[in-house]
């Protein structure tokens, strides 16, 4: 069995629950490109597939980050 150490840092391991992922947005959208500029070459497929898997954890992970940002941004201005 394979393991994804990214996806599993994720989980809370006492109750399943999401934990903070250990990267902050920046690098998490520097490790996208990595993994595109990867899958643009000559990956084996199983390589491939684990980096597809590893990308769009990433890709979840980041529009939820970005909604809460922008909610966020959203409270502040209507404070105004």
């Amino acid at each position: 069995m394979q393991t994804h150490p990214q996806k599993d840092a994720l989980m809370d391991a006492d109750n399943g629950l999401s934990a903070p992922p250990p990267w902050t947005l920046e690098e998490a959208l520097e490790r996208l490109q990595q993994i595109a500029s990867s899958l643009e070459g000559d990956a084996p497929l199983e390589s491939a597939v684990a980096m597809y898997e590893e990308g769009m954890a990433l890709a979840r992970e980041c529009l939820e980050r970005l909604q809460v940002l922008e909610l966020r941004i959203q409270e502040v201005s209507l404070k105004d």
